[in-house]
């Protein structure tokens, strides 16, 4: 694989690891936001149905 060896290689290496880092950053931003919709969908759901949502 002749990727790395060109006389651009100072530049890929850095610009896929800033990729693979802002990739990696929105998918954990993801899941929290995920997770956060979902107690606030119980809550609502539990008031709903009249039970206390703690």
């Amino acid at each position: 694989m002749d990727l790395f060896t060109g006389k651009y290689a100072i530049y890929i290496g850095p610009s896929y690891a800033a990729a693979a880092i802002v990739f990696a950053w929105l998918t954990i931003d993801t899941l929290f936001r995920a997770r956060s919709w979902r107690r606030k969908a119980e809550a609502l759901q539990a008031q709903k149905d009249g039970k206390d949502p703690a």
